[in-house]
């Protein structure tokens, strides 16, 4: 049987912990906040913690903690603009992210029969 290159996972993971950070980002990606906050970075292009906090309805701590395990895994980086700190998603990561989604093999639901 042919192996179909459309359907194979591009991304190889060379060890436990390349698969732990596939795990933990795609939690990342299910959960309201970050999304939100992707959203809102992708829309406006950047943005600081005042900005975010007050638009998403939330607290400073909540959008740091956020923010930080975002950095953590490369979805989002910062640079400072005089004193603030300004955040913008790193597309070429969340790109990246996003084809290995797309390409994965699907796991089909099968029955199994007991006897």
């Amino acid at each position: 049987m042919a192996a179909n290159n459309s359907s194979l996972a591009l991304l190889i993971i060379e060890d436990e912990k390349s698969l732990n950070n596939i795990i933990v980002i795609s939690k990342i990606m299910q959960h309201k906040g970050y999304k939100d906050i992707i959203n809102l970075l992708m829309e406006n292009g950047s943005a600081n913690v005042t900005t975010m906090y007050v638009k998403l309805r939330t607290t400073q701590p909540v959008i740091s903690q956020f923010l930080s395990k975002l950095r953590k895994f490369g979805m989002v980086k910062a640079y400072r603009n005089g004193k603030e700190i300004k955040y913008s998603v790193n597309v070429a990561n969340m790109n990246t992210y996003i084809n290995f989604l797309n390409n994965a093999p699907k796991i089909k639901e099968t029955s199994i029969e007991t006897q």
